[in-house]
């Protein structure tokens, strides 16, 4: 990916993307994170809900049996930009926790010039848009679910352009950092176990 970035200097740089969930958040995936979030990929985030009081994942405490105790479970996925729908998948079923798959329900939004925005693992039979639909900032798109390449509920967000994520920044976000305990506002990239409060 650095030689292919080198060799591509003018590809976008993307800033105030809105972010695609609401409430309390936790980023369990940062960019250039390893995994799926590595070479081309490493543009991309893995977030899921939390309790917003408690900060934890699960309804249920430090345990869970099922994905329907996982508190970003069902969530809704907003749209971060208006566009047109260019692939939506919404048939695949949840993989138990741990256990991960191959075909994931996804939402595709293409904007001006060819860029994607990609919403993945969503629940199934969860898509509120279909192929060709126009799309605004803002719209209910789908829900966190488990589906595909994942061990656990999660969103997975990233924008592409061809076959390689590029940069973005999202808009000014409250952020508990994990590495300092310190709340702060900011645009600078998400680290894992950040804490993100999206009213």
């Amino acid at each position: 990916m650095d030689i292919f970035e080198e060799q591509n200097p003018d590809r976008p740089h993307l800033k105030d993307i809105p972010f695609p969930l609401k409430g309390t958040v936790v980023v369990l995936s940062e960019r250039d994170g390893g995994g799926t979030h590595s070479g081309f990929g490493k543009y991309a985030y893995d977030f899921v809900n939390v309790d917003e009081k408690t900060h934890s994942g699960c309804y249920t405490g430090a345990s869970y049996k099922t994905i329907h105790e996982i508190v970003g479970y069902g969530k809704p996925i907003y749209a971060v930009t208006d566009g047109v729908v260019k692939q939506v998948v919404d048939d695949k079923e949840d993989q138990p926790m741990s256990v991960a798959g191959f075909e994931a329900n996804v939402v595709i939004v293409q904007m001006e010039g060819g860029i994607e925005v990609n919403y993945i693992h969503n629940q199934p039979n969860s898509a509120k848009v279909k192929v060709g639909d126009q799309v605004k900032k803002g719209m209910h798109l789908a829900n966190v679910g488990n589906t595909g390449y994942s061990l656990g509920v999660h969103l997975h967000f990233g924008i592409t352009l061809g076959t390689a994520t590029i940069p973005f920044l999202f808009a000014p976000l409250r952020v508990l950092r994990k590495a300092t305990g310190i709340e702060e506002v900011t645009i600078e990239p998400l680290k894992v176990g950040d804490i993100i409060f999206n009213p």
